[in-house]
C-alpha cells in the first residue's frame, strides 16, 4: 500500500531523513517509533508533500505519489502531531468544510467518530481543549474512508479513556481493510496496536521486525549478580551462546526474561 525507497531530506546542512525505507502492507498497522528529532515526522511530511523531498521515491497503491496527485491523496487520511484548524469555525462547520472536498457524503461518518469521542461539535474550534481539537483532527483522518490513515502522535493530549476509545475506532478500520502508518512515542500502544515495527534513529531505519518478533524471538533480558555487583543487559543471540558465557562466570543470583517493546527500544539507542 505504501512503500519509501532512499528516502532523503536534508534541511540545509541539518539531515533530516537519510536513506529511509521501508514498506505498509494493505490492511496492517505499522508502527513507526524514534525519539525526536529522529526523522519520523520529516518522513510522514514527505509522504504528505508537505516538504519536499530530496531524493528517493515514495509509492502510494502501486503508483508514484506526487505533490498535485489529488484523486491519491483523497485516498489518504492524515493526523498531524498538532491538528492546525480553523479557530473561528464550529466544529461541525469545520466537519462540513472537510466534506466539501470530496465527490460524497463523508459527513454521517464524521458525525458517528464525534458522537464516540464525546466530541461536543456546536462549539467553536478556538474554545477547545488540546484534547478536543485532537478528536477533531482523529475525526477528520477518518470521514471520506480512506485506504491508508498516517497518524502522527495519535492519542497525546487524550485521557486513558479516550484512548482506548481511539485503539477502538483504529482496530475497526484496520478490520475493514484500512492501512495505516502509526507514529508514536507510546510503546505500550504500539505493541498493543500494531502489527509491524520500524525503528528509526538519526534519520535511518535501524529495525523493521513484527510486534511479537521483537518482543520474543529477537532478544534476552539478563540480570545477574557477580562478585555482589548486580549487571543487566539485553542479549540478541542464541540463548545457548548466552548460557555457555554465563558459565563461566561465579554468579549469586540470574534472571532471564523476554524484555518489554521499551527496553529493546533503548537497546537500539544506546
Amino acid at each position: 500500500m505504501l512503500r519509501i525507497t532512499n528516502l532523503k531530506k536534508y534541511y540545509g546542512q541539518t539531515r533530516g531523513a537519510e536513506d529511509v525505507s521501508f514498506s505498509v502492507k494493505k490492511g496492517e498497522i505499522f508502527g513507526f517509533i524514534g525519539p525526536n528529532g529522529a526523522g519520523k515526522s520529516t518522513t510522514i511530511r514527505c509522504i504528505m508533500n508537505l516538504i519536499n523531498k530530496d531524493g528517493g521515491s515514495i509509492e502510494f497503491d502501486g503508483k508514484e505519489l506526487i505533490k498535485n496527485d489529488v484523486k491519491a491523496y483523497e485516498k489518504i487520511g492524515y493526523l498531524p502531531s498538532e491538528p492546525a484548524l480553523y479557530k473561528e469555525l464550529k466544529v461541525i462547520d469545520m466537519l462540513k468544510y472537510n466534506d466539501s472536498f470530496y465527490g460524497k457524503d463523508t459527513l454521517p461518518k464524521g458525525l458517528a467518530y464525534a458522537q464516540k469521542l464525546q466530541l461536543d461539535t456546536s462549539k467553536k474550534i478556538g474554545e477547545l481543549s488540546l484534547g478536543n481539537i485532537k478528536k477533531v483532527g482523529i475525526v477528520l483522518s477518518f470521514m471520506q474512508d480512506p485506504k491508508l490513515v498516517i497518524m502522527d502522535e495519535a492519542t497525546s493530549g487524550l485521557d486513558p479513556l479516550m484512548q482506548e476509545e481511539v485503539y477502538k475506532i483504529i482496530l475497526d478500520e484496520k478490520n475493514q481493510g484500512t492501512t495505516f502508518l502509526f507514529s508514536s512515542h507510546n510503546l505500550m500502544e504500539v505493541k498493543k496496536l500494531c502489527d509491524t515495527v520500524g525503528i528509526i534513529k538519526d534519520g535511518r531505519i535501524i529495525k523493521i521486525a513484527s510486534t511479537n518478533s521483537l518482543t520474543t524471538t529477537e532478544a534476552y533480558k539478563v540480570k545477574y549478580i557477580e562478585n555482589g555487583e548486580e549487571k543487566s543487559l539485553i542479549y540478541k543471540d542464541d540463548i545457548n551462546t548466552l548460557i555457555k558465557e554465563l558459565s563461566t562466570k561465579k554468579l549469586d543470583k540470574l534472571l532471564i526474561e523476554e524484555p518489554n517493546l521499551e527496553e529493546i527500544f533503548m537497546h537500539y539507542y544506546e
